[in-house]
């Protein structure tokens, strides 16, 4: 007799399929010839003791075989765009997710997606509405991905930075105006419903009466059907599904609302309509979602907004001419020419030219640093002076930048701790949110019957799990966001999470709480120069060093001092020969730097009192002799500038 099942997997066998496979000397029936060529190799290693370790456990789902709509992403050219390489030969995809609206839409897709044979992992932000998945393109096609997203009802788009914000520009212009049309009806409704609260006292005619109850059911009608449809389409969605979205106790509430008021106004019963309150629900919801959707757009702006900051064209040097041409066409091993104050566009080695980088996008180092030939230079910095030609050795993804930036999106999709836990909760929060209702019908309709509808929308109204599965992932996203504009890029949400516990925060970057230049505290001189000569035979000396302790000397620098053969003597200072005096040629020997360069033995004598303090101290001296010691501190920034929330 024909089994319904196939003995590899469990899936229906579909009509007409006859497929069978010899397992243990049995005729076996199976779905389908991979299930069949599977079974048989398990049968031939001698591994069937499986099937029966198995019992009725069931291996991974099989991917549906996809819509005609989604083949074309199977294209290699297609593959190729929206899919990244990781390790073991798999890919990864991004995948914008349109209808997702809360965290227990994300929890459903989450759970459909693992299940799928082929998927390797899947982080979902329910907040940005973006999946991560990471598959074997040998086990599951990409169109079979995007077709199982679509069948559970939600419309998923693979989307290029190129089209992004054409994307959220029509998102938010759909969402705009269900917000004007609820506002408008909001406003005109809470009019009509002024007199309709007076008929109560006897102080409206009958006429008049049913006058305003038609017009604000016509208000009430436009606002239910096309402000108020994306709640109803995420209900029937959701149930279609057998899941219980956020969205369903909204819908419920609403249908309610209209519907008993629509019934009252029609049978001329003269009971209490709802229509006021139903329109201000759904406003409110609808600038909630709104403001909530303006924090995702903000947060894939920024996460796009790393990429944004190099250019989109290059000039390359090609047969010995310099040509202008999109950063897309730019391959490994181009040289590219950059003047002051582009952005550097690649990854690469300087190989003529020289100039001042500044690199604080990547390193968040403010001050620049000079490049020469054979230096590396990143995409994202700012070459600030100078003109330099660089080999690209990283492009595109491949950069430094890149990596930024996806290091950003990967945070963005993690799941905190906190997420987790709303994921938990939601899966069951609005059964007992439904249940609650039931139970205050219940209970009014044996206790007193007038007050079932105003009781039954109060406790769907109060209990609005919105707050619940937006808040949460909108306040991370946001934080996140703001950090990054401070320039603080997060890899982990739940340290956002664990902030209000930290007690010592440690800093190891100069200027990150200091001003970027060192400053001179005090001046010890224990010469006849005068300290403005001292100053600037100190600039002299720390003109061209990249230590820290040397920015103190930078407004004291005189191009007119003669100075030659200056030495960096590693952990010690700077030696160098000096003409002093401008209108001599005679050369001393001078130094700055740690007690040790001065090479005087009689250091501690020489010096008046050396002061016992925390400040950085720097020793000049002539021909070994101590001229002068310094104090050098780094000043803190302003302090409105380093306030935490």
């Amino acid at each position: 007799m024909r089994t319904e099942q196939c003995f590899h997997c469990h899936e229906k066998i579909p009509k007409g399929v006859e497929i069978f496979a010899q397992i243990n000397d049995e005729k076996q029936a199976m779905c389908c010839y991979g299930c069949k060529s599977v079974a048989e190799f398990i049968a031939e290693e001698g591994y069937c003791e499986f099937y029966d370790y198995r019992g009725d456990a069931q291996p991974a789902s099989k991917a549906k075989v996809a819509d005609k709509k989604w083949l074309r992403y199977d294209e290699e050219i297609n593959l190729k765009n929206y899919t990244k390489t990781q390790e073991n030969d798999l890919l990864s995809v991004s995948i914008r997710l349109e209808g997702m609206y809360c965290s227990a839409c994300g929890w459903l897709i989450d759970k459909h997606l693992r299940q799928t044979q082929g998927i390797q992992q899947v982080k979902l932000n329910s907040m940005t509405k973006i999946v991560q998945v990471t598959f074997d393109l040998s086990q599951v096609k990409l169109s079979q991905i995007l077709s199982a997203i679509n069948h559970l009802g939600y419309q998923p788009q693979l989307n290029s930075g190129e089209n992004s914000e054409n994307h959220e520009l029509v998102e938010r212009k759909k969402a705009l105006k269900r917000l004007v049309v609820a506002g408008f009806g909001m406003m005109f409704i809470m009019t009509l419903s002024v007199p309709l609260y007076s008929a109560e006292s006897g102080g409206i005619e009958p006429q008049m009466y049913r006058f305003f109850a038609l017009m604000s059911m016509f208000v009430a009608t436009i606002v239910y059907f096309y402000a108020g449809k994306v709640f109803l389409n995420n209900a029937i969605r959701d149930l279609s599904n057998k899941h219980l979205g956020m969205d369903v106790p909204i819908a419920l509430s609403l249908t309610l609302a209209y519907g008993v008021s629509t019934f009252n106004v029609l049978s001329h019963n003269g009971h209490t309509i709802y229509f006021d309150s139903m329109v201000m629900f759904v406003f409110f919801l609808l600038a909630g979602r709104y403001v909530e959707m303006t924090v995702r757009h903000q947060g894939m702006s920024a996460n796009e907004a790393l990429a944004s900051m190099i250019p989109n064209s290059v000039s390359v040097l090609k047969n010995q001419s310099i040509v202008e041409i999109p950063l897309s066409e730019v391959q490994k091993g181009d040289i590219i020419q950059v003047t002051s104050p582009q952005t550097i566009a690649i990854d690469g080695t300087i190989i003529n030219g020289s100039g001042s980088v500044n690199e604080a996008l990547i390193t968040g180092e403010e001050k620049a640093i000079k490049k020469t030939k054979n230096d590396t230079v990143l995409a994202g910095s700012v070459l600030q002076t100078g003109e330099i030609q660089i080999q690209s050795h990283a492009i595109g993804e491949q950069t430094i930048l890149a990596s930024l930036a996806q290091l950003l999106e990967s945070a963005q999709l993690q799941k905190p701790k906190t997420l987790q836990l709303v994921d938990r909760i939601a899966s069951w929060f609005v059964s007992i949110v439904l249940l609650l209702s039931l139970v205050t019908a219940i209970y009014y309709a044996l206790h007193d019957v007038n007050k079932i509808m105003p009781t039954v929308l109060a406790v769907l109204v109060a209990s609005c799990p919105c707050a619940l599965s937006l808040a949460t992932p909108a306040a991370l996203t946001a934080a996140s966001i703001k950090l990054m504009k401070k320039g603080i890029l997060v890899n982990k949400l739940d340290a956002i999470t664990q902030v209000h516990h930290i007690k010592h925060w440690f800093f190891d970057k100069t200027g990150t709480l200091t001003e970027q230049n060192m400053s001179i505290a005090a001046i010890y001189n224990q010469s006849n120069y005068s300290d403005n000569q001292i100053l600037k035979i100190c600039a002299a000396l720390e003109h061209e060093s990249a230590h820290p302790l040397a920015s103190a000397f930078n407004d004291y620098y005189d191009a007119e001092i003669k100075i030659k053969n200056r030495q960096q003597i590693d952990n010690q200072g700077i030696t160098a020969e000096i003409c002093s005096d401008l209108n001599s040629e005679k050369y001393d020997i001078w130094a700055i730097g740690n007690a040790a360069i001065c090479q005087d033995s009689t250091l501690t004598t020489r010096v008046k009192q050396i002061p016992n303090t925390d400040k950085s101290t720097l020793y000049l001296c002539k021909n070994n002799s101590v001229i002068a010691y310094f104090e050098l501190d780094n000043p803190e920034k302003l302090q409105k500038s380093l306030s935490f929330p």
